[in-house]
């Protein structure tokens, strides 16, 4: 059963594109290789549809550098490379194809990392909702004007695979970054 938002967001820069976190649990995490001409393209997808996903970056730190400030990110924004582990520990909720990338991947020493929506500046207030409910898993998953109507909005999305690692939450913009309530 898929899980919907009903929230529209403008997202600074994308001109023309409104966000309505129509997000869906059963599409599984996909990986983008930094290489070629659509990489740019394939991450403003996954922003767009507010999703967490995989970064494959083939010349190591200095593609990871170059991504950063492409997206507006700190040079250090991202927590560390994803390993093997993480992967076999994530693995039912990895595309297949996104699976099997991330392992030719490591094979060629191109590092691997897992970008979450809540890094990413266009998530933030004014172009995000104050409040939103977060997986730290699948990503944003909706948004809200107050916090009553973003925990009734978690209690009426029965539907959650509720392990640990795809729990969501509500979380609150404070003091210039999201804070889990």
């Amino acid at each position: 059963m898929a899980i919907w938002g009903i929230y529209p967001t403008r997202i600074s820069g994308f001109i023309g594109i409104d966000c309505f976190m129509s997000y869906q649990t059963q599409e599984l995490l996909k990986a983008i290789r930094v290489e070629g001409i659509d990489w740019q393209g394939a991450v403003h997808e996954q922003l767009e549809a507010c999703r967490n996903f995989f970064l494959i970056l083939p010349e190591g730190e200095d593609a990871l550098t170059r991504f950063c400030h492409s997206f507006n990110l700190q040079p250090d924004c991202l927590h560390g490379r994803f390993k093997r582990s993480d992967l076999l520990r994530m693995g039912q909720y990895v595309d297949g194809q996104a699976f099997d990338e991330m392992l030719v991947a490591w094979d060629a020493d191109d590092m691997v990392v897992f970008l979450e929506q809540l890094d990413f500046p266009i998530n933030r207030p004014p172009h995000v909702k104050p409040f939103i409910v977060y997986s730290p898993l699948w990503g944003i998953l909706s948004q809200h004007d107050d916090v009553r109507t973003a925990r009734a909005w978690l209690e009426d999305s029965e539907q959650w695979d509720r392990t640990r690692l795809s729990q969501p939450h509500v979380y609150q913009w404070f003091n210039g970054g999201w804070k889990m309530l």
